[in-house]
């Protein structure tokens, strides 16, 4: 054998393996990359449940407030706060919702009555409606609440 053949030939046996480290790294690289592309698209989808479920509390609870306004309006008259229903503070009426979206939420609308009169001895009731939509369990990852706050007269 030729001395510059014996020369290259250990320098070419110790490239051997070289193209394997390296096929090793960028799958592990692409591996990597995959991961990071789920974990970010998942938490994509939790934002956008946890946002329309957030909108459908806040519709469950206008609805306990159009239904606290039927209640506290229903009864016509210009009597005091003391002969209405629903006239003792604090009293609330709690309601689960089964119907389309809105299915699961359970909403609880509080009513506080007070009495006013005017100058020509007219009186009348001011409600203030609070309504509360929940669904699922304080503490849980699909928790949602939502309170909104009204108030009504029949004042004329």
């Amino acid at each position: 054998m030729n001395h510059a053949a014996e020369k290259r030939r250990p320098f070419i046996a110790r490239q051997r393996g070289m193209s394997l480290v390296a096929a090793v790294f960028v799958i592990v690289v692409l591996a990597m990359l995959a991961a990071f592309a789920v974990r970010v698209g998942a938490a994509g989808e939790q934002d956008v449940n946890t946002e329309l479920m957030g909108a459908r509390a806040l519709f469950a609870a206008r609805a306990g407030l159009e239904f606290g306004m039927n209640q506290a309006l229903a009864p016509l008259g210009t009597g005091l706060c003391a002969a209405h229903p629903l006239g003792a503070p604090g009293t609330s009426r709690t309601f689960a919702l089964t119907q389309s979206t809105l299915n699961g939420f359970t909403v609880t609308v509080t009513f506080d009555c007070t009495d006013h009169a005017t100058t020509g001895g007219l009186s009348y009731r001011v409600f203030s409606l609070v309504s509360t939509a929940t669904n699922g369990n304080y503490g849980t990852p699909g928790y949602v609440s939502r309170t909104l706050t009204q108030e009504v007269t029949n004042a004329p």
